[in-house]
């Protein structure tokens, strides 16, 4: 993010993302800033920021907070799925963890989409299986390529 500009990037389903955001955009885009706390990286330096907040309770035109979106909106899904309960920082692990085991997708490229400044974090946590668990690359290329 720089400036005013958020980038998203559209791998899957582009036009689909590109539309929700646009209409979430229609409903909120304009809205003034108001000043929230917000807790660094460091997880302990707090500072006051203003922000527009995309996402607001259809209902209050309140931000959500973590409490109301894990008990209301995750807890709920989970038990209509039958899924026991997990916190929604799992869908990160696994989403880094199917990412390394794919073998072919660069560190870089994680840490970026999961909001890390480098891959320092990947390394220590997911460094133990990150070989084990990945892929054979070459046999891979030269399947593709029919070697």
């Amino acid at each position: 993010m720089r400036g005013n500009t958020v980038r998203v990037y559209f791998r899957w389903q582009g036009e689909l993302c590109r539309e929700a955001l646009q209409e979430q955009f229609a409903l909120t885009g304009n809205l003034p800033a108001q000043t929230y706390q917000v807790v660094d990286r460091d997880n302990r330096t707090v500072r006051q920021e203003k922000l527009r907040l995309v996402f607001l309770n259809s209902l209050s035109g309140k931000p959500f907070y973590e409490n109301a979106i894990r008990q209301r909106f995750w807890k709920t899904h989970l038990e209509k799925a039958g899924v026991r309960y997990r916190g929604p920082n799992q869908c990160r692990h696994t989403f880094i963890s199917q990412m390394l085991s794919l073998g072919v997708v660069p560190l870089h490229w994680i840490a970026n989409h999961v909001g890390h400044s480098s891959i320092t974090m990947i390394q220590r946590r997911y460094g133990k299986w990150i070989h084990a668990d990945g892929q054979d690359v070459p046999t891979m290329i030269e399947k593709l390529l029919d070697l």
